[in-house]
C-alpha cells in the first residue's frame, strides 16, 4: 500500500484527479434562475460518485463516469448496502455465515438491480485482472503483479478479487463520508465555514493554485476541519472502540471505569 499511495504516485494522478473535480463542481453549479433557491442536491450521493470514480481511475485505470451516466447509479447504491452490511458483520461475525444479505439485497434493490451489478462487476474484474494485455491497470496493477507469499508466487483471482473489492471499498465509501461530513458542518456552522473560507482566499490566489504541496499543508484550519469532522463522525462502516485508560471517563453522565472498551 506504500506503493499504491506514495507522493509520487498520488501527485503523478493530480491531474486526473482536478478533472474528476471538475465535474464535481459543474453538478453543485446552481441554475440560471436568480430569484428562487436551486435544486435541492443529495451531496451523499454526489460524493460518493466522485470517489468511485477517482477510485476506479486512480486504482484501476478504469474510466467509469458515474457522475455524468445516471444509468451507473446503482453501482454506489449497491457499495453504500456493502458498507452496511460489512459495519454489521464486523459487530456480529456469525450473521455473515447465515447468509442473510442475499436475502436482504433481494428486498432492498429487487432481482434487476442485483443482476445489473453482478454483471457489472464481473466484467469490471475481468478487465482489471487480465494480465494478458499487458496493460497498467491502475495502482492495483503493483498488487496484480506482486509476489507476496513464502513461495514468491502470484495472489490467485479470489485473493485478488477480496483485494480489490477491499481496496474499492475503502478507497471510495470511506472519502465520500467523510467529504459528506465536511459539507454538512460547514453549512450548519457558517462562522467556521467563514473562517476557513478566508484562509483559503488568503492562501490561493486563484483556484488553479489549488494543489497538493507546501501552500496546502499550511492550510491549518483546514486541517482541523478535516480532523474534528473525522473524530465527529468517523467513515468507517464499524465501531472505532478505544479502551478507557486509568481513572475511568464520564460519558453523558454515566462513569465508567478504565479497562473497559467504548465506542460511537
Amino acid at each position: 500500500m506504500s506503493q499504491i499511495l506514495s507522493d509520487e504516485a498520488v501527485k503523478e494522478y493530480e491531474p486526473r484527479l482536478i478533472d474528476h473535480l471538475n465535474i464535481f463542481l459543474e453538478q453543485l453549479e446552481p441554475g440560471k434562475s436568480t430569484v428562487s433557491w436551486s435544486e435541492p442536491r443529495d451531496l451523499s450521493v454526489l460524493c460518493m460518485r466522485l470517489t468511485l470514480d477517482v477510485m476506479c481511475d486512480f486504482g484501476f485505470g478504469q474510466n467509469l463516469g458515474s457522475q455524468l451516466n445516471q444509468d451507473l447509479s446503482f453501482i454506489p447504491r449497491v457499495f453504500q448496502s456493502y458498507s452496511w452490511r460489512m459495519g454489521i458483520y464486523e459487530q456480529y461475525p456469525q450473521l455473515a455465515y447465515l447468509g442473510v444479505e442475499r436475502l436482504a439485497s433481494w428486498f432492498q434493490y429487487g432481482k434487476k438491480l442485483e443482476k445489473s451489478f453482478r454483471s457489472w462487476s464481473e466484467n469490471f474484474a475481468s478487465t482489471v485482472l487480465d494480465r494478458r494485455d499487458g496493460k497498467r491497470k491502475g495502482q492495483f496493477s503493483i498488487i496484480r503483479d506482486s509476489k507476496f507469499s513464502a513461495a514468491g508466487t502470484l495472489l490467485n483471482d479470489l485473493e485478488l478479487w477480496a483485494e480489490g473489492s477491499f481496496m474499492m471499498l475503502a478507497g471510495s465509501d470511506t472519502t465520500a463520508i467523510a467529504m459528506s461530513g465536511i459539507l454538512f458542518y460547514l453549512a450548519h456552522y457558517p462562522e467556521v465555514y467563514k473562517a476557513l473560507a478566508n484562509e483559503i482566499r488568503l492562501t490561493f490566489g486563484n483556484v488553479s493554485e489549488i494543489r497538493s504541496g507546501p501552500k496546502l499543508i499550511s492550510c491549518s484550519y483546514l486541517s482541523a476541519c478535516i480532523t474534528e469532522t473525522l473524530r465527529i463522525c468517523p467513515p468507517v462502516p464499524g465501531i472505532p472502540w478505544r479502551e478507557i485508560e486509568s481513572g475511568g471517563i464520564v460519558v453523558d453522565g454515566e462513569h465508567l471505569p478504565s479497562g473497559y472498551d467504548v465506542g460511537t
